[in-house]
């Protein structure tokens, strides 16, 4: 039976940084995709900084200008993986 993940994101009560927010969420996202019945995932996200949703956010605001955290690659390369799996 194919499962969606309905909820998951980094901690928003621990304040983490770029380098360990990329390796805990690519552990996970590499554990996941050996399980063919994962086929997605909501991740839950806060707009952007950590003290709007926390420390889960992908996105990092800086003046006016928005750019990816170093996790939200591990988040697209999940999906790329479970897309390319789902072509076969």
């Amino acid at each position: 039976m194919p499962i969606i993940l309905g909820e998951m994101g980094y901690s928003n009560q621990i304040d983490v940084d770029d380098v360990i927010q990329q390796n805990v969420l690519k552990a996970e996202f590499q554990a996941m995709e050996t399980l063919s019945y994962v086929v997605g995932l909501n991740y839950w996200v806060g707009a952007g900084t950590n003290t709007s949703g926390g420390y889960t956010h992908i996105f990092a605001k800086s003046g006016e200008r928005w750019s990816l955290r170093p996790a939200a690659y591990e988040l697209s390369a999940f999906y790329k993986a479970k897309l390319l799996a789902n072509t076969k």
